[in-house]
This record gives C-alpha cells, structure tokens and sequence, in this order.
C-alpha cells in the first residue's frame, strides 16, 4: 500500500450495478488504499458486493445532482489523494505505475486522464478507431471519442465538484495532463437502459442550463442536447451567445464554436464555417478536432492547395494520427495521386486492420489505381 502522503481513496457513486462493482474493485486494488462506494438507492446486490469486495458504502439520496453525491463520497475519505471513477470504467494495469508515481510526487496537482467513451457511431466528427495500445480494454470495440476529465486530486477541502451534470472539479489547484487513460463503456448502453440514462441527461442539463443561463459550460451542453434531438433551431441561439459572450479560450466557446462551424456548413455559409473553424486552429493549435473541422471544410471546398498547407501544419503537431493520413489520401487522390493514395491507404489498413473505413478507402483507392493504368 501507499505511505499516509500517498493513500489513495477511490471514490465512485452507483445504483444498481451488481454487475459491474465486484470486478472494479479488484481489478483496481493495487491503486487505492480505500475504496468510497456512494450508493443512490440500489435495488439490487450492488451495496453487498461492495462491502464484501472491502469497500465501505455510503447512502445517499438521490437529488438529481452528481457533484452533489460525488462531494458526498469525498467528504467520507481519508486518503491524501482522491481518484473517481464510474462503475462502468475501467483503467488497464499498464497505466497503474504512472498514476502512482503522480502521487508519489511532491506536487499538489490537479490531473487530467484521457477519458475514451467507447461507441460505434463512426459519424461522429471525433471518432477515431481503436489502436491496439489496449488489447483486453479494446476487444470487440471499434473506436472512441475522447475526453479529458481531472480523475485525480488531493483531498482538500477546496477542490470539490460542481454542476449536477458533466461535473468537474473546482478548486485553485494546478493542472497538469498524466498519460493514464479511462476507459468508459457507457455510451455502449443499448434498449431501456440507454433511454433512461438519455432522458436523465436531458433533463438535468435543461436544469444546469436554467440555474446558470450565462455559464459556458451549461449553454454549450444544452446546446449539444439540442443538436441530438435535431433542434438546431434551438441549439443556435445558444451557441451565437456563446460565440459571443464566451471567453475566447474557454474550452466550451471553442467548442461551441466548432458546432456553429458544423451548422453553418450544413445550412450552405461554407465560407462562414471555414473562417470559424480556421479561428478555432488559432486559439487551441494543440485540439486535433480544430484542425480536423478546417481540413474537412476546405476539402468540401476544393480548395486543396489550403488542405495540403493544413495537413502540414497538424502533422507537425499529430505525426502519427491516422485521421491526417486519411484526409491525406483524399487530397491524394483529388490531385490524381492514386498510386501514392493506395499506398497511404494500404498503411493505414496495416496498421488499423479492424478500421471499416480505412479498408473501404484502401478499396478505393485501388479501383482507381486499376482505372488510370
């Protein structure tokens, strides 16, 4: 176990998830000295299991708020550091001595972790394929959107959560990226059980939204809410006051204004979304989707010699990512080098072999290959 400045306490709130908490714990046991269980009202064996797995369990009633019960389950910890985690998470054994040499440090750090919400929906503008860096983590996965969430602090009483949904912890502490990842299968959810998770989110941040009209973070999740139940009429408000209004480097309003980009592509303002999406690349450089949204747009555009100085400047930046190489071989291939497209193309199936559209590309690039011999 760690030494007093070191213990871990892993805290995790919960309903129902007899399934999920016994193989958690333990597949977690080496990390945390405790473990804080917050359950909401679990109707099934979910209190048991935990307790027998050695975790203490706190009740708490549900109020529709998670920093509410998180701060719950923080406030019943006593190691120096805190670490939360959902049930439906899992972090890979590889990744255990570096999240245990951050707290070994002397340094009173806020840390953000690589959160990897694992879906099949390939239409998503973040989605990229999985890579094998995780094999057991990654069997029968297709890709991930990711996020970075602060997973791991000390336990002061200044640092706390905030907001009833899309939590995150507040506190004058500094931040710092360590290279542990979260792996989250929730958005896997199917039937039921999908729906009553979509409607809970829905209504929650309907909620964050109305006690905190004027907060980045609320008008852009409401926004995003709008834009998956095909508002757009709804969403765009919100996102021109968040454009703005918004602090120009708040990670909402640059967000936001990727999805203003995205609507005013779709609606025909394609030099609007351009000039919006080229903006986005000046503010966070270090944002993939920044300049994944520009190369896109200019692409639709045509206007390839823009694309190739584009592509120039993310692989500068992103030298191995596979979704440059990709927009590579289409600019590849609308300036007619195909057979330099099919050998991109063929590389990004080595070294992706379970990418359905890596493989359609490499198939096209082939049959044109074939068609200008």
């Amino acid at each position: 176990m760690n030494t007093a400045a070191e213990s871990i306490s892993l805290v995790l709130i919960v309903r129902n998830e007899a399934h999920n908490i016994k193989p958690l714990l333990e597949e977690l046991s080496p990390l945390y000295d405790e473990a804080i269980v917050v359950d909401t009202g679990s109707r099934d064996d979910t209190v048991s299991l935990a307790e027998a797995a050695g975790a203490t369990v706190v009740h708490f009633h549900w109020c529709d708020d998670f920093a509410a019960a998180r701060n719950h389950g923080i406030a019943a910890a006593g190691g120096s550091w805190i670490l939360t985690i959902d049930a439906d998470e899992r972090i890979a054994a590889i990744d255990f001595p570096t999240l245990l040499q951050a707290v070994a440090s002397d340094d009173a750090k806020g840390y953000f972790f690589t959160q990897r919400n694992y879906t099949d929906l390939l239409s998503h503008p973040e989605w990229r394929s999985v890579n094998g860096r995780y094999p057991e983590q990654e069997d029968q996965m297709t890709g991930f959107i990711e996020a970075h969430q602060i997973r791991l602090f000390p336990n002061l009483p200044e640092f706390r959560y905030h907001g009833c949904i899309h939590e995150t912890v507040s506190g004058p502490m500094e931040k710092e990226y360590l290279d542990v990842t979260i792996h989250h299968y929730g958005h896997l959810q199917k039937g039921d059980a999908a729906k009553r998770r979509d409607d809970l989110y829905s209504r929650l941040t309907r909620e964050k939204l109305r006690q905190n009209p004027d907060d980045a973070d609320a008008c852009f999740q409401m926004a995003t809410r709008y834009l998956e139940e095909g508002r757009t009429d709804l969403a765009r408000p919100l996102l021109d006051k968040l454009s703005a209004q918004g602090e120009i480097d708040h990670p909402a309003t640059i967000r936001g204004n990727l999805a203003l980009g995205r609507i005013l592509q779709s609606s025909g303002e394609h030099e609007a979304a351009i000039e919006t999406f080229e903006q986005a690349v000046q503010q966070k450089p270090e944002w993939l989707i920044c300049w994944m949204e520009a190369i896109s747009a200019l692409s639709e555009a045509g206007r390839w010699a823009e694309v190739a100085r584009y592509l120039n400047g993310a692989k500068m930046l992103f030298p191995e990512e596979p979704l440059l190489w990709r927009f590579e071989c289409r600019l590849l291939v609308a300036t007619g080098e195909y057979e330099r497209a099919a050998e991109k193309a063929n590389s990004l199936v080595e070294e992706y072999p379970h990418w359905a559209g890596a493989q359609r590309l490499a198939e096209l690039c082939r049959q044109l290959v074939e068609k200008h011999l």
